[in-house]
């Protein structure tokens, strides 16, 4: 049994677009009619299937039709109770002469639920507010390789919401239909990538070669194709973008940013304040030393901080410092939920560039006795793991405690992933 929507205005005019083309010989009159399924112990609407008026199409010619349909207090759609419903939009067409007969048919999975973005209670679903505990999501399933079937989606998705996760982040690139499809199922919030690198590639053979010509119709097949999910809270223009602190990451990220929001009444049509897109914005990486003065600062601005989640999560000599600096509800994404005391961290050893940035010896000297056994044996697993450089292999070296983390024992600059 799902939740019940308590709000004020508690029912939802739905818009249903379709565009129709006439492939025939001769012209052809048809209609776009909605039915609407219900989940199970939800209210049902007693009402007529929403229909369009019909429209004649020529030969050759497209027409475009919309509908509009009503649903009186739905079952909300959230990461305990993932009510979904589904829109079955059928093409009716009349023959001349002839009865009206069902050409075509579409299912549309849907869910309803509210999203709010705002400075004072930070994210909110469904008007409770909710931290996203989780982590990347990269395309593949191990052995099973890239392509996307339904039951491995699936499964990933139930091992991450037993182990308490309620968000992720597709890696680098837009998630497959059958994982979006898993997590508006099982309730898991999604913030869907498209890009990982715009004009400038990581590799000689990388999307940097097709970007310019294609960047505008992937994106915008990525919020067409997506903008039904409930899952989807998030929309990323890219992740680890090589050119991104240069001044023509700083241009193409504006324009980027503008072309997506042309498509802001495709995902957001009718809705009342415009600011559900606005809301997010980034905040640059910001030291331990910065950051107490950037919440005196800039407390009462309307923005969500999700950089600020990659240095309390990647680089723990940040940690503590972030999570003790009374915490504003603000900062939604974190890969260190609970600050453990102790935590395995994985080191990528090729090229160094995952490597931690270690206290030195005057550093190590400058801390109480009762840490410098415990600095000197990190530095000492790390010189090992340096020194078993295996084809890249992932080794795991363990860390300080959290209460040691604020000796300045990350950097800004290393991409250290902590995970319990």
């Amino acid at each position: 049994m799902g939740e019940l929507c308590e709000w004020a205005c508690c029912f939802f005019f739905l818009e249903f677009f379709s565009c129709v083309k006439n492939d025939g010989q001769v012209p052809t009159t048809a209609a776009i009619r909605v039915v609407f399924h219900w989940p199970e112990g939800s209210v049902r609407l007693p009402s007529e299937p929403a229909a369009s008026d019909a429209k004649l199409i020529p030969p050759g010619a497209s027409a475009t039709f919309s509908v509009v349909g009503v649903l009186l207090q739905p079952m909300l759609w959230g990461v305990r109770s993932p009510s979904m419903y589904v829109a079955a939009v059928e093409l009716v067409v009349s023959d001349a002469g002839g009865p009206d007969r069902v050409a075509d048919r579409v299912d549309v999975r849907f869910g309803v639920r509210k999203v709010e973005w705002g400075s004072k209670l930070g994210f909110r679903l469904n008007g409770e507010s909710l931290k996203l505990r989780g982590g990347c999501l990269h395309h593949d399933n191990g052995p099973l390789g890239a392509a996307a079937i339904d039951r491995a989606e699936e499964r990933r998705v139930e091992i991450l919401k037993r182990n308490g996760y309620n968000a992720i982040r597709t890696a680098h690139n837009p998630a497959s239909p059958a994982l979006l499809d898993a997590c508006d199922r099982l309730g898991m919030l999604v913030v869907n990538e498209a890009f990982d690198s715009w004009s400038k590639g990581k590799l000689a053979d990388d999307y940097h070669l097709y970007f310019d010509a294609w960047w505008h119709r992937d994106l915008a097949d990525m919020v067409l194709r997506d903008r039904n999910h409930p899952s989807v809270v998030i929309w990323s223009i890219g992740n680890e973008i090589p050119l991104r602190a240069r001044p023509l990451g700083a241009t193409m990220t504006s324009s980027i940013g503008k072309y997506a929001s042309s498509y802001e009444e495709a995902v957001f049509k009718g809705h009342p304040d415009k600011v559900v897109r606005s809301d997010v914005r980034p905040a640059d990486y910001i030291s331990s030393s910065r950051l107490g003065s950037f919440w005196a600062t800039r407390a009462e601005e309307l923005l969500i901080l999700l950089f600020l989640a990659l240095v309390i999560g990647y680089c723990t000599g940040f940690y503590v410092v972030g999570w003790t600096a009374l915490l504003p509800v603000r900062l939604v994404m974190s890969y260190g939920w609970d600050l453990l005391l102790a935590s395995a961290m994985l080191l990528r050893l090729h090229g160094r560039l995952f490597a931690p940035r270690l206290p030195g010896k005057k550093a190590v000297a400058a801390m109480p006795a009762a840490e410098q056994e415990e600095a000197k044996a990190r530095r000492k697993a790390a010189a090992r793991a340096y020194s078993s450089r295996r084809n890249g292999a992932l080794l795991a070296c363990a860390l300080a405690a959290a209460a040691r983390w604020h000796y300045g024992w990350g950097d800004v600059r290393s991409y250290l992933g902590a995970s319990s």
